[in-house]
């Protein structure tokens, strides 16, 4: 599933929002990327509460899962207010430009 963010006072998209669905697993992993301008002006948090409240309507999804490089202090934040709890670490499955880091899993359940 793929959605655009929209402010309509911007008249602009702010960003881009993802979930693939595990029905099998009952499992979503998200993810997003908020373009460069509308960064640290809350469209994150606000397309993720989304996500999860069209998540948690689903009968087929109990978990949903975010993979997020370690360096990415900016998406940590957003999962870790939204009640996410970190579950694994992969190591050196993550990108930071041309570094290679570890990915962090968080978890929430629906």
């Amino acid at each position: 599933m793929n959605w655009i963010g929209y402010d309509k006072r911007a008249s602009s998209a702010v960003g881009l929002y993802q979930a693939t669905i595990f029905p099998a697993q009952h499992l979503a992993l998200i993810g997003y990327i908020i373009f460069r301008r509308f960064q640290g002006r809350g469209y994150a948090r606000e397309g993720v509460r989304t996500i999860i409240q069209y998540m948690a309507d689903r009968d087929d999804i109990g978990t949903i899962r975010a993979e997020i490089g370690e360096t990415n202090a900016a998406s940590i934040g957003v999962v870790s207010a939204l009640h996410f709890k970190l579950r694994d670490r992969n190591p050196g499955e993550g990108r930071d430009g041309d570094l290679v880091c570890d990915d962090l899993v968080y978890e929430l359940r629906v």
